[in-house]
């Protein structure tokens, strides 16, 4: 009897932990998929893109030196580039790490780079209702060369 019930328990901790495991890796995938949305409209001109990725009360904050920083609604984000001030441009992206805590919010380090410019960008992201959205974004951006 006692190797029964050690047997279920063992059982019962890996099947939680394999279940565990493969919610965090649809979680990663669904955080990556918001950030290669958010990227692609950037890069495309696509405001619905850029908008969609964000959640209601999202920021969007950009600095490209020490003395400024530039804070911006994702709606006027998404006008800009819709309006073609910026972006526009095929660029690399690399999402560096993604951490997820909870399973409810996450953060994550994303390069963005093309042959002018290298970007940077620390995004945080929150799940409700199931859905992984950003809720802010850190950029940080430098001419090359």
């Amino acid at each position: 009897m006692k190797t029964r019930i050690t047997t279920l328990l063992i059982a019962l901790a890996l099947s939680s932990s394999f279940i565990a495991c493969t919610q965090s890796k649809g979680d990663e995938n669904e955080i990556r998929a918001v950030i290669q949305g958010f990227s692609s409209g950037v890069d495309q001109q696509k405001g619905s893109m850029i908008s969609d990725a964000f959640r209601d009360g999202a920021g969007f904050y950009a600095t490209n030196n020490r003395d400024k920083v530039l804070s911006v609604t994702p709606t006027q984000l998404a006008d800009m580039h819709e309006a073609k001030k910026f972006g526009g441009r095929e660029r690399k992206l690399s999402i560096k790490n993604v951490d997820i805590t909870d399973d409810i919010v996450a953060s994550a380090k994303v390069i963005a780079e093309d042959d002018v410019v290298y970007y940077a960008y620390y995004v945080t992201l929150s799940k409700i209702d199931g859905k992984w959205l950003i809720q802010s974004v850190l950029q940080h951006s430098k001419k090359k060369g």
